[in-house]
């Protein structure tokens, strides 16, 4: 039986003022059994705005919303795949630039002014590879005007690369920055860095609310604060969200299996079947003990089929290197 959708109030309510108003349409782009094919196009833009909103969880919903429609544009829609090259004020008349040969050194140390941050968040990329003095001068000199978030992101990441004195005094402010991705990269260009003065300073970020500064405290810590890493994903684990304990499971496939083999089985009773799948997936390439193997012989009862199945070809592909 066919069901009759809103669809311009589903889109309204994307971008409502309260969460949870937000969230329950992203799922209902989720789980409807039927999307009007004539309808993609447009929810794929209208999910542009929740891709990069406030709330970890909207973030993590959307993105499962906007992989379901991705999949239904036809191909002459795939250009509306991607949010526009340009920003508003890269809109704006532009004085010509010199002529460089596209992708050589001059061309992207000029681009680290480029009136289009996407431009410069790849600038910064490329040019920090190439670890001369000219390079590190001509970042610093970008990181001291930058006010962007998504470049600032991709500086406090790649400055590392460089490897100058002051590159760590330089970023470490940054772990307090109020967006997410700057605090997540902060910690993960500290990692580059691998000064030990950053582990104290990244101990707290074991418990940030945000999903992504967590895994990466989880994965920089894991070596020198193993008990700690395996308490803070324990947990992730026990929340009540499906997108902190799926950040879990995740982390949890990327450590070292002495730390983690016990909070992948536990995830094997998660309630979401996608969950569990993943915990299964993770163990099936690292495990080698019986008591895993006797785990997926429990989900062999496993009210999911995907389960069930992935359970018994995970046994099977164990059982070939036991």
């Amino acid at each position: 039986m066919s069901v009759t959708i809103d669809y311009d109030l589903l889109e309204k309510e994307l971008t409502a003022s309260d969460e949870v108003t937000r969230l329950r349409a992203i799922k209902q782009i989720i789980t409807l059994p039927e999307f009007a094919q004539g309808e993609v196009v447009r929810f794929v833009k209208a999910l542009y705005a929740p891709l990069k909103d406030s709330s970890v969880a909207v973030r993590y919903y959307a993105k499962k919303a906007y992989s379901r429609l991705k999949r239904m544009v036809k191909g002459q829609d795939r250009h509306i795949i991607l949010p526009a090259l340009m920003d508003g004020d890269a809109l704006k008349a532009a004085t010509p630039a010199p002529t460089f040969v596209y992708g050589s050194r001059d061309y992207w140390l000029y681009e680290l002014n480029s009136i289009d941050y996407k431009v410069r968040v790849k600038a910064v990329m490329e040019v920090c590879r190439f670890g001369t003095d000219t390079a590190f001068k001509k970042v610093c000199d970008l990181f001291d005007v930058e006010t962007h978030e998504h470049v600032l992101a991709t500086l406090v990441k790649y400055l590392p690369l460089l490897k100058r004195p002051g590159i760590f005094e330089r970023i470490v402010p940054y772990l307090n920055h109020p967006d997410w991705r700057v605090r997540a990269n902060t910690v993960e260009g500290l990692e580059n860095l691998g000064d030990a003065r950053a582990i104290p300073l990244v101990m707290p970020f074991l418990s940030d609310q945000d999903n992504r500064v967590k895994g990466n405290a989880v994965k920089y810590l894991v070596k020198s604060h193993p008990d700690e890493v395996r308490k803070a994903l324990a947990e992730m684990l026990a929340s009540p969200h499906e997108w902190m304990r799926d950040s879990a499971v995740l982390l949890a496939s990327k450590i070292d299996l002495s730390v983690s083999e016990d909070l992948l089985l536990a995830a094997l009773k998660d309630p979401s079947p996608e969950i569990v799948r993943k915990a299964i997936a993770a163990l099936e390439v690292k495990a080698k003990s019986q008591t895993v193997m006797n785990a997926f012989d429990e989900l062999a009862t496993s009210p999911d089929e995907s389960v069930r199945t992935a359970a018994a070809a995970a046994k099977n592909a164990m059982a070939k290197r036991l």
